[in-house]
């Protein structure tokens, strides 16, 4: 860049040798000398005149035509010699402002020089130049000459007002970087940057806009200063591939890449906003990208005045000021995170510290070698000993021998569990243990057992939640000892039942007792716990109890039955349901009765039920009948025998009777070697 300084040095020199020259023309014709001095003299000032770098004209001040210029003239206007001798300025349209002109020729009649005034001329081809205009009057042979001497200043103006625009430029990027030290808050730093933009750098219009990620790409201006006057609400900008997007915002957004707009009148890409540009003064603008972590988040959008407002030198720091607010706005948003977080997470160690020292439970840690680091105040409740008492305390002193020895064992199984290394990581251990209490008396306690982890998942400690189940297990064992005596009424009940049936019909008792041991087999293999197991053997020994309401002589008929006599058999079901549903059990014996002719497919009785509608005790119960009936005797037809009746159940497997049943009875059978006694 060239140092305006120097330019300006320079042009005083010039100014003083031409000063020089016009003073020897003036003694000159005032001495009237002639001959060989004034030749001499002539030749000189022709030489200086046109080897001058400076536009040299000499005009006849009363006519206004240009009686001579130097080739500096003709090389900077763009003219021929032929062009300019004897035409005048202003009908070589060279004057910028004529008014001007007229105002300086004014000046200089009354015998003022004029010294160094910067105006405006236009060459040929109309392009304006910024010169300095000196002029001297002189009177050669009774005629009034204007000799000017022009220096042309474009360049160093051009140069001045680049370094305007770059200091302006530095000025913006020193304050905004001085904010982006000194404020916290996020709305306040971007409406102080805007501000700075219009205050410092003399733009017309400077605002922030975000990227939102709806379906629209819409911008959405969050800061601005400047003269704006509604424009910010009304140009709907978006950051699509489309007509609303590929403006200066929405492709610096796009692209992360800044996008100017020089002309804006002019600028094919400006069209839907050119008209409220227009109308508020806007020449031209830049948009650059706020960028964080590779990827553009928003735009910061500055507007000038003027066309052609921003260089390339002016882009750069400019572009390094929107790299400085994006750096600024992440930090920003990182450090107001990192104290919500702070905030979140003590408000969570306050709930937790009081749901801890608050609860029934008593919550303890400790360390992978079970020795105690935390032991919460509730301990006190359970055991009677304050946290610190509990914390001294050994495992052999907290529980009884029979619960230690199975703590122990369970502590050793999740820690070789662990070692494994194909363990859930959340899962937790539970255990009921009796634990001594201050008074010497016992508590029973459920024990849930976790491990505490770090970072990469590794152990660190162990975490237990111990509740007082006391009150749980004297109900529980008050209930057995209920169910106990319910058993062994129900017990008396069924023999009742079961005694009254043998006297009326001792086939059908047979039939019971061998359905009840063949069911409790099944549901044996199936897997089912003991007191359901139980409840299908009890069920089973009454089964066909509803039989009891049939005539006797059809249940021994030896022949055929008859239709309505069938009909008559197949009602004890529901005739058992009645007998039953009052009985108090702790078994679905009624329903048990009451649907055990049911089939899979609905094409049972009483009701019909198909699948899950029916309970898995019938449904047991259903293949059991079925098999001992058809291998059986009846009064009205031999035994088919057991690999009939086997046969049956494989073949209707999944249709008529349940499939997961058929499958248990068939390897009872088949592998266990069951037998029908």
């Amino acid at each position: 860049m060239n140092d305006p300084s120097k330019e300006y040095q320079k042009l005083i020199k010039e100014n003083a040798s031409l000063k020089q020259r016009i003073r020897k023309l003036e003694k000159s014709a005032e001495s009237g000398k002639t001959g060989t001095n004034t030749r001499q003299s002539d030749r000189k000032f022709e030489a200086i005149f046109q080897c001058s770098p400076d536009v040299i004209t000499i005009t006849d001040l009363t006519s206004g035509l240009l009686l001579d210029v130097n080739d500096s003239f003709l090389s900077l206007g763009g003219y021929s010699r032929e062009e300019v001798i004897g035409s005048t300025t202003k009908e070589l349209n060279i004057w910028d402002n004529m008014e001007e002109k007229d105002r300086i020729f004014d000046l200089i009649k009354t015998g003022t020089a004029v010294d160094k005034v910067e105006l405006t001329f236009r060459a040929k081809t109309g392009e304006s130049r910024q010169m300095l205009f000196s002029a001297r009057l002189i009177e050669v042979d009774g005629r009034q000459l204007l000799i000017a001497d022009t220096h042309d200043i474009t360049d160093r103006k051009k140069a001045e007002k680049e370094l305007i625009r770059v200091n302006r430029a530095l000025r913006i990027l020193s304050d905004t970087n001085h904010a982006l030290i000194h404020i916290m808050d996020e709305a306040t730093l971007l409406n102080e940057v805007c501000r700075i933009i219009v205050d410092v750098g003399g733009y017309r219009m400077a605002f922030v806009g975000f990227a939102e990620h709806d379906e629209a790409k819409t911008i959405l201006p969050v800061a601005h200063a400047g003269f704006e006057s509604g424009y910010i609400e009304s140009i709907n900008v978006t950051w699509a591939d489309n007509e609303r997007g590929r403006g200066p915002g929405g492709t610096a957004i796009r692209t992360g890449k800044p996008s100017i707009a020089h002309n804006i009148p002019q600028d094919p890409a400006f069209a839907p906003w050119r008209e409220a540009a227009i109308e508020r003064g806007y020449k031209s603008n830049i948009a650059l990208p706020l960028i964080s972590e590779g990827q553009p988040f928003g735009e910061l959008s500055i507007y000038s005045a003027d066309t052609d407002a921003f260089d390339s030198r002016e882009v750069e720091i400019l572009k390094e000021l929107a790299d400085n607010l994006a750096f600024g706005i992440a930090s920003l948003r990182k450090r107001v995170k990192g104290e919500q977080a702070e905030v979140a997470l003590r408000e969570s160690e306050e709930r937790y510290r009081l749901i801890v020292e608050n609860t029934a439970d008593t919550i303890a840690v400790f360390d992978l070698s079970l020795n105690p680091t935390y032991i919460s105040p509730s301990a006190l409740n359970l055991r009677g000993y304050t946290a610190r008492e509990a914390m001294t305390q050994t495992w052999n002193e907290m529980l009884t021998p029979d619960s230690l020895e199975r703590a122990t064992n369970m502590f050793a199984d999740q820690m070789a569990l662990e070692s494994s290394g194909t363990a859930d990581l959340a899962r937790t251990a539970l255990i009921e243990l009796e634990e001594y209490c201050k008074d010497g008396s016992t508590i029973w306690v459920e024990l849930a057992t976790s491990f505490l982890r770090d970072n990469h998942f590794k152990p660190i400690g162990i975490l237990t939640v111990t509740r007082n189940i006391t009150a749980r297990k004297q109900a529980e064992l008050e209930l057995q000892k209920t169910l106990e005596r319910l058993r062994k009424s129900i017990g008396v009940t069924i023999q009742v039942m079961v005694s009254a049936i043998e006297v009326r019909d001792p086939y059908t008792a047979g039939h019971q007792k061998r359905v009840a041991d063949l069911a409790r087999s099944i549901a044996t293999v199936m897997g089912l716990n003991k007191d359901k197991i139980e409840g299908i053997r009890t069920a089973g020994s009454i089964h066909d109890i509803g039989k009891l309401a049939i005539p006797s002589e059809i249940l021994t008929k030896p022949t055929k039955l008859t239709d309505l006599e069938f009909s008559l058999i197949k009602e004890h079901p529901e005739s058992g349901y009645e007998m039953l549903k009052n009985v108090e059990s702790p078994w679905p014996l009624a329903q048990i009765v009451y649907q055990h002719h049911e089939r899979m497919n609905g094409s049972g009785y009483p009701r019909k039920l198909k699948g899950e509608e029916i309970i898995i005790e019938a449904r047991i119960m259903a293949v059991a009948d079925v098999v001992e009936a058809m291998a059986s005797h009846r009064p009205y037809r031999p035994g088919l025998g057991l690999d009939a009746a086997l046969e049956e159940i494989e073949k209707n497997k999944g249709i008529i009777y349940d499939a997961d049943v058929v499958d248990a009875c068939l390897r009872l059978f088949r592998e266990k070697g069951y037998k029908l006694t």
